[in-house]
């Protein structure tokens, strides 16, 4: 009579640990609470699974930071805005189709103009405040705080 001791049969691949052709993955069909897992852990894993506990893009992503912005047009002082995004939306109640994004790239030195509005910080005054044609209307920094009023 002769003993015969049955190979074990390899699940997984040795190379990459993959699953075989033909098994059942281990977790296939179990529930959470059969697995050995601490509650206060399972619920961190379903808060991350779905949109709880992640942070979401979009305006909630990250705190917004207002920087006013002027805008100078033809010569002339054109408006001043508390931020590109509030002056994209006042100024398309007005009609003009202008995107904060652009304005944003004009403040920045990366396009000259948007909407043939030339975009500066207002904290470059010395910038902004050469290209008003007439010298009358030349802002100084007390009527540039009398405006923010």
């Amino acid at each position: 009579m002769e003993l015969y001791i049955e190979q074990p049969r390899l699940t997984r691949n040795a190379k990459n640990g993959r699953i075989l052709p033909g098994h059942v993955p281990a977790n296939k069909g179990k529930k959470w609470g059969e697995y050995k897992v601490p509650k206060k852990s399972r619920k961190k894993i379903l808060a991350n699974l779905t949109n709880e506990g992640r942070r979401l893009g979009g305006l909630a992503s990250k705190p917004s930071i207002c920087i006013k912005i002027v805008g100078i047009k033809d010569g002339e002082f054109f408006g001043m805005f508390e931020s590109a995004a509030v002056a994209e939306v006042l100024l398309k109640a007005k009609g003009m189709q202008i995107s904060a994004t652009n304005i944003r790239h004009c403040c920045k030195g990366k396009r000259k103009s948007a909407g043939g509005v030339k975009w500066f910080y207002e904290k470059d005054f010395d910038s902004w405040n050469k290209l008003i044609v007439d010298t009358s209307t030349t802002l100084t920094s007390t009527t540039l705080s009398n405006l923010n009023k």
